[in-house]
């Protein structure tokens, strides 16, 4: 009947979620305790400042009026975490309510011409946008709202994102509005020279390395692009050599960041000590991103890494592909495993669902860590972790 109401179409009863009896004193936690535990789960103990977390400690540490749009936002990113992460479902479903109601709220300020593109609606849909990955109500609503974060943010134009909150705004959505654009294999308006020029700035050179490569990546959108066209329609022959030199170009900056980074030797259980929960996630997106890349690297005989070789005939040998993508996928799953621990919420779990996704796809059904990985996602992501989207990616097709 819920589902009748709200005019979409009804996936069936969510197996994956039971009804838990609560008794009365976790039914009543004060939201100041969820929001501390918010703060101390996904945002303080990261150990890795970020204009996401920055962010997120403006938002929830805010006093906003009761029953107003931020309002609503922070019951619902901090009341649904804590149900997904303590399974408390009376919480879980208080965090749904208010995700609901801010929804709607939302959508007037969307409407409104006055609202539209100030940076409290912005920071809105930024957080929805975190909340749906937590909620996961539907396996594909979630890029629904990364398209209307990126439109957003194209919208207000590269100078309103200089500096302040504002330049925040635009840092922490940058790996989404990305992700956006390569699911839907369409050109990103961040590979734009204005955009480029506002996102290179010399504090890309600090610990943390995930900017500089969203930096690079924002250009292989536009790649997938050229290369869809190619494959459907066929391009001229200058076009075919543009995108070529392009597809090169997109590699070398991939590969030229790995550089920066210190040696990582595959492991399940230890990090390098200089390895940060960014630096581990951003090397984990950069092998995802390598792997989507591989069959435009075949078909236009281009080595995917450093070391591939590509005969004369353009015809790569099967077996080293196969090697290469087992390689990426294991170290992808062995990164996840050996930085993610009962804390690490951000940018740990969170920032490795959509690589751990990818390397899902790339995995042959045959070897041990297939099964494996899939049982992570499950268990650590999801259950543990309380991001649903990562087993409810499973039912997307064709993800960045």
């Amino acid at each position: 009947m819920r589902c009748e109401d709200r005019g979409v179409q009804c996936g069936g009863y969510n197996f994956a979620r039971v009804f838990v009896q609560q008794n009365s004193t976790i039914r009543n936690l004060a939201l100041a305790d969820i929001k501390g535990y918010f703060l101390s789960r996904f945002v303080i103990d990261t150990k890795s400042p970020s204009a996401l977390v920055n962010i997120l400690v403006r938002t929830v540490t805010s006093s906003p009026p009761h029953g107003s749009l931020q309002d609503l936002c922070v019951q619902a990113i901090t009341a649904s975490f804590y149900g997904t992460t303590q399974n408390n479902n009376h919480k879980l479903l208080e965090g749904v309510g208010a995700y609901t109601k801010a929804l709607r709220k939302l959508r007037e300020a969307l409407r409104d011409p006055s609202t539209c593109f100030t940076t409290e609606t912005v920071i809105t849909v930024l957080c929805i946008c975190i909340c749906e990955n937590i909620v996961a109500q539907e396996s594909s609503s979630w890029l629904s709202h990364y398209n209307a974060m990126s439109c957003l943010i194209e919208s207000r134009g590269p100078d309103r994102h200089r500096t302040g909150i504002e330049r925040d705004i635009l840092l922490a959505c940058q790996y989404m509005i990305i992700v956006n654009a390569g699911t839907d294999r369409r050109p990103c308006f961040l590979s734009e020279p204005r955009w480029k020029a506002l996102l290179e700035p010399l504090e890309y050179q600090g610990p943390s390395k995930y900017p500089a490569l969203l930096y690079h990546i924002a250009d292989v959108p536009g790649i997938f692009h050229r290369f869809d066209i190619l494959t459907t329609q066929g391009l001229s022959y200058s076009e075919f050599v543009s995108l070529r030199n392009d597809t090169i170009d997109a590699l070398h900056a991939l590969h030229g960041w790995r550089s920066t980074l210190p040696p990582y030797v595959s492991s399940p259980t230890r990090l390098p000590p200089t390895y940060t929960p960014n630096t581990t996630a951003a090397l984990a997106f950069h092998h995802a991103v390598l792997l989507k890349m591989e069959e435009i690297c075949n078909r236009l005989s281009i080595p995917l890494t450093p070391s591939a070789h590509v005969p004369e005939d353009g015809a790569a040998n099967t077996l080293e592909r196969i090697e290469t993508k087992r390689y990426l996928t294991t170290q992808i799953y062995n990164l996840a495993r050996s930085s993610i621990n009962d804390m690490n919420s951000f940018p740990g779990a969170l920032y490795f669902i959509l690589p751990l996704y990818v390397a899902s796809e790339f995995m042959d059904p045959a070897w041990p860590e297939t099964t494996a990985l899939s049982e992570y996602r499950d268990n650590v992501i999801a259950k543990s972790h309380g991001f649903h989207l990562g087993r409810e990616l499973k039912k997307t097709v064709d993800l960045f």
